[in-house]
């Protein structure tokens, strides 16, 4: 019981600390990005597209870091070997991958958006974030830990049945 989520949490405490560090400096960046871009002397729809491009880069590398995140604790291996299989992962369906990243991104989104409303609605972005941080944070991560393990399944577990379909279903797969 507890011995166990101690247990966890000293195994993937390296790989959590690497990761959340590069998703917050990559949201420090595009904080700081913004910033200058903003004060630049560009034309404005030249910063738009700046602005825009570098969200879409965050978050691409945001995608990658949570593959990386979810593979840290399934298997093992270098953190570039990881890194490396993050970035196939991210772009092997990367349809897919953006749809489900963007609805787990979703509060991220809202508060971004919220961040440009005028500065007597900003009670609504705490209030948001309260409730972001009472339940959809922990049913972000659940929906994402799901999604990437059948994305393993379909990838990697077959060639390892004691990992396969593990937490997903004890039903054998239909062929």
């Amino acid at each position: 019981a507890y011995k166990d989520f101690f247990y966890g949490i000293g195994k993937n405490i390296k790989p959590a600390l690497l990761g959340f560090f590069i998703i917050g400096l990559l949201y420090f960046s595009l904080s700081f990005g913004k910033v200058v871009i903003m004060f630049s002397e560009l034309d404005p729809i030249v910063k738009g597209l700046l602005i825009g491009l570098m969200y879409v880069g965050f978050i691409i590398l945001t995608m990658i870091v949570g593959f990386y995140l979810t593979q840290s604790v399934l298997y093992l291996g270098t953190t570039g070997q990881l890194m490396l299989n993050s970035v196939k992962f991210t772009f092997g369906m990367f349809g897919w991958n953006l749809l489900i990243f963007l609805i787990v991104l979703l509060p991220f989104i809202v508060i971004e958006v919220c961040s440009y409303l005028p500065a007597n609605l900003f009670l609504i972005e705490y209030i948001f974030l309260a409730v972001c941080i009472l339940f959809y944070f922990e049913f972000e991560t659940f929906v994402f830990s799901i999604y990437s393990h059948a994305i393993f399944d379909l990838t990697i577990n077959e060639d390892y049945p004691e990992i396969y379909r593990k937490g997903l279903s004890k039903k054998e797969p239909l062929e």
